[in-house]
């Protein structure tokens, strides 16, 4: 009896040996190579990538807001108070190609654009004010778009975590800019103006009425704007931090429809002066796509191109490709007088640097280019002139960029 079980217990553990739970990546900073299933507990090095600028775009869709690719074709539509069409447009020069007219769909808020097999679907749920009772789905066959006239059906929704609705502008959990089509599921990722975080939704992608049901909540660190997902699965959130720098979130190797449960790993695309506002994203293959944005104050409205397979290939990406942005500490903070900013290494005296200060409006209030050398750690920055309130200040590099908000009493 005693062996049989000492043997049963040997087993138990075997059998836990064998399904050990860690970080699966190999790009991982802390991969385990014991592991045989992913716990989403992966953590990865900063890493920015350069977007590519294929060209600017028409003043037609300047304020594009979603894309999305299928039979060789790019669409795009505008946002809010636009005509109520889409674009189809040349990848490689922005020109329009097609205009069709979604005859049955008033263009309140036009946020992005997704596809399965058969149908496009165009998100009206833009929700600045957060109080919103007519969020809507317009779904569209991709047949009809021979049409340069066509007819939508709608899925009409409304959120399962909301049961009241004041009007505050820029100020709540409840606006929404993104979303992805899997599986005959819709995926809703929230743009948070409060907490800077996304909430992840689910609904049928059918014409109807429904409710969409909370699924989780992740801390993005900034205000989701567009999503997209590829045959593989792979998931990307875009959007941009109030302080104006451009990242990407890439979701991979996850549960079901559990999109959190996985690998997230954040990707910096750089300031908005590069990239200007980043507004709508789809995927053309695996790992490959496209990134619109829109005309933002000076900046022009950009399309461009990604390829985000090296991240997703399971091996280790070699220095050249991974950049790691200093750890940064800034104080006092409360600030009065000067602040001052610390980096654990110093800055590399062969790249350029360049830092800003950006309001709660969003207005550069302060730029200039950092003089460093083999030497430099720390930076101090006058600052009598600022008023009192937040502010952000950015911090770029050739192969990073720092986002760090800030108070002045």
């Amino acid at each position: 009896m005693k062996f049989t079980i000492a043997v049963l217990i040997a087993c138990f553990y075997t059998h836990i040996g064998y399904s050990q739970a860690g970080c699966t990546d190999p790009q991982a900073s802390n991969f385990s190579a014991t592991a045989t299933t992913n716990d989403g507990s992966c953590l990865y090095p900063a890493t920015a990538f350069n977007l590519t600028q294929l060209t600017t775009l028409p003043n037609t869709i300047i304020e594009t807001s979603g894309l999305a690719f299928f039979n060789n074709n790019l669409w795009t539509h505008n946002d809010g108070g636009n005509p109520d069409k889409i674009y189809r447009i040349d990848t490689l020069t922005g020109t329009i190609l097609q205009e069709v007219i979604i005859a049955t769909a008033d263009n309140i808020d036009w946020e992005d654009m997704a596809e399965d097999e058969t149908h496009i679907f165009v998100g009206d749920f833009g929700n600045n004010p957060g109080n919103r009772m007519d969020l809507a789905i317009h779904r569209i066959q991709k047949s009809a778009l021979t049409s340069n006239i066509v007819n939508s059906e709608v899925i009409n929704f409304s959120y399962s975590d909301q049961s009241s609705f004041p009007e505050l502008p820029n100020n709540n959990n409840f606006d929404c800019e993104a979303f992805v089509i899997q599986n005959n599921t819709i995926h809703l990722f929230s743009k948070n103006w409060v907490n800077e975080k996304t909430k992840h939704y689910t609904l049928p992608n059918t014409p109807g009425t429904h409710i969409a049901q909370l699924q989780s909540e992740f801390d993005t660190q900034g205000l989701i704007s567009s999503a997209a997902i590829d045959d593989e699965g792979h998931v990307i959130l875009t959007g941009y931090t109030p302080g104006g720098i451009s990242f990407m979130w890439l979701l991979f190797d996850y549960e079901g429809m559990d999109l959190f449960s996985g690998n997230k790993r954040y990707i910096s695309l750089g300031s908005a002066i590069n990239t200007s506002q980043i507004e709508g994203a789809c995927f053309k293959s695996t790992g490959y796509g496209y990134i619109s944005s829109e005309k933002f104050s000076a900046l022009d409205a950009k399309l461009f191109s990604f390829d985000i397979n090296p991240y997703l290939n399971n091996t280790i990406i070699s220095t050249e490709e991974i950049s790691h942005a200093p750890t940064t500490t800034i104080a006092p903070n409360p600030f009065d007088e000067t602040i001052e900013i610390h980096f654990n290494s110093s800055l590399s005296k062969s790249s350029e640097h360049y830092i800003s200060v950006i309001d709660a409006n969003g207005k550069k209030v302060l730029e200039k280019k950092l003089e460093v050398n083999e030497l430099t750690t720390s930076i101090v920055l006058e600052t009598q002139s600022l008023k009192t309130g937040f502010y952000f200040i950015n911090i770029v590099g050739e192969a990073f960029s720092i986002s760090k908000k800030v108070l002045k009493k």
